[in-house]
């Protein structure tokens, strides 16, 4: 019933204390832990990875390489692949500052979405292997084209329900849908509806309805 020291003269209790490195060599060599009558933890040191288990179950796998799977998920190449939610209580940053991305052409993020991070502080969203919108570092956004010059650049058509332009915080100007058929251009707040080019206003509809040419 006595405790056995290895290169120590110090017992601090346990049923066994090493001082020094231990080795253990076998075909799935294996050290289990357990509490109690709970479940037993595994090292397991396989062919090509040191696999740690509870019970009879993978939980985390470590490959040569430093390839790391967790929740049982099946090896791909990548150096980490989860299976199952994952959750972060900090931010997610490549180790230097290079175009890093979250899914690829055929296994992407979220089923048929990619992101990618450029070096230049461009956000690209892709979907099918391209890209399909971008944000730049100053904050212009484009859709369908690489350059956006305005705060929104779209490169093709626009179906929308309505559109708001808030000039002032008086002014107010509306395109919107009445129907099927009609257009309305202007609104409860808006006065006088003008049509203007480089030498001024050459129509203005007035709030009355009278019309100027």
């Amino acid at each position: 019933g006595g405790n056995l020291l290895l290169g120590t003269t110090t017992d601090s209790g346990e049923k066994l204390r090493v001082e020094g490195d231990v080795f253990i060599h076998n075909s799935n060599a294996t050290l289990k832990i357990q509490e109690g009558t709970a479940e037993t933890y595994s090292f397991v040191a396989g062919g090509t990875s040191l696999d740690i288990k509870a019970d009879s179950t993978t939980a985390l796998s470590i490959f040569q390489n430093g390839d790391v799977l967790v929740g049982g998920a099946s090896y791909n190449g990548s150096k980490l692949n989860v299976n199952g939610a994952a959750t972060f209580s900090g931010n997610i940053l490549p180790a230097s500052n290079i175009g890093s991305s979250l899914g690829s052409s055929s296994k992407s993020f979220l089923y048929t979405y990619s992101y990618v991070l450029q070096s230049a502080g461009i956000l690209q969203l892709g979907a099918g292997g391209a890209e399909k919108m971008r944000i730049t570092s100053a904050g212009d956004v484009g859709i369908g084209t690489t350059s956006p010059a305005y705060k929104l650049d779209v490169d093709g058509e626009i179906l929308a329900d309505g559109l708001r332009l808030n000039l002032s915080a008086t002014t107010q100007r509306a395109i919107t849908s009445t129907g099927t058929d009609s257009i309305q251009i202007g609104d409860a707040g808006v006065n006088d509806i003008r049509f203007k080019n480089a030498s001024g206003s050459v129509a203005r509809m007035l709030a009355n309805g009278n019309v100027g040419i």
